[in-house]
């Protein structure tokens, strides 16, 4: 697959592909996460909630900014890879390390990864080996994703939720929001766009918008996250939209999971 030539502009990379797949040989993926926090009295604060990131060793000596190597990722096909690296490795510490507390940990996953039907089977396989509750993961998809590939993921999302996973649908505000896809997918969680989260303290619009989001999320079960939350008047803000949960730098900055123990 021919990789984008933007690639190694942006990783300083010569050839992408093999530097990945190095990458993976070596376990040079670094776990991370950022708090997602309670905001409502609707919710409780009884689990450690959490969305878990992935970084390379080299990103942490600041040799190529965070996260560049994600669209690479894609345009190499190694996005079901990564996925699976990071759910084995989730559960991994859940069962070495995250015993003394309880968490619930939300997990970018690709359409491709979901379109493959052999990883409900992966993960189940991977819960039973680490003694783990399906209910401790939450598989994040983004709305324009799902909008196009339904038919493709649907039967992986079911066999997900079957196992007691949940599902969030990401990106929700950025365009013009069909609500059926979160019926559709059965979404126990919404993440809030931080564009529009961004825009509450100069567009009132933003807010009624987010209100109405909040409101209609609660008819149909399911909980809103508002993301890129920076400062205490948006938390404000978003308390009296009614959002479920905030996350952002103005709470809590992206840390290696370790930080968590």
């Amino acid at each position: 697959m021919r990789l984008d030539p933007l690639a190694p502009q942006l990783t300083g990379w010569n050839n992408p592909r093999e530097r990945l797949t190095t990458a993976f040989r070596n376990n040079e993926f670094l776990l991370y996460q950022q708090r997602i926090w309670p905001v409502s009295t609707d919710v409780t604060g009884d689990r450690v909630f959490a969305e878990i990131l992935v970084r390379l060793h080299e990103e942490e000596r600041n040799l190529t900014p965070p996260g560049t190597f994600i669209p690479v990722l894609e345009e190499a096909g190694l996005m079901p890879l990564l996925d699976r690296w990071v759910v084995e490795r989730t559960l991994e510490w859940l069962w070495t390390t995250g015993r003394k507390r309880s968490f619930r940990f939300s997990l970018n996953v690709s359409i491709d990864t979901l379109a493959h039907p052999g990883f409900p089977k992966f993960l189940a396989e991977r819960l039973e080996r680490y003694r783990q509750r399906a209910s401790c993961l939450v598989f994040e998809l983004q709305e324009f994703d799902v909008a196009l590939n339904i038919e493709r993921i649907g039967p992986a999302i079911k066999a997900l939720q079957d196992l007691g996973c949940n599902i969030a649908v990401g990106s929700v505000g950025k365009q013009t929001t069909t609500f059926k896809i979160f019926q559709s997918v059965r979404a126990h969680y919404v993440k809030i766009d931080g564009s529009l989260v961004r825009e509450m303290q100069n567009d009132r619009t933003a807010s009624v918008k987010i209100q109405a989001l909040s409101r209609i999320c609660r008819g149909l079960g399911a909980r809103t996250i508002a993301e890129f939350v920076e400062d205490s008047e948006i938390l404000m803000l978003l308390k009296t939209a009614g959002a479920h949960y905030a996350q952002g730098f103005g709470l809590s900055r992206p840390a290696p999971i370790s930080e968590l123990a």
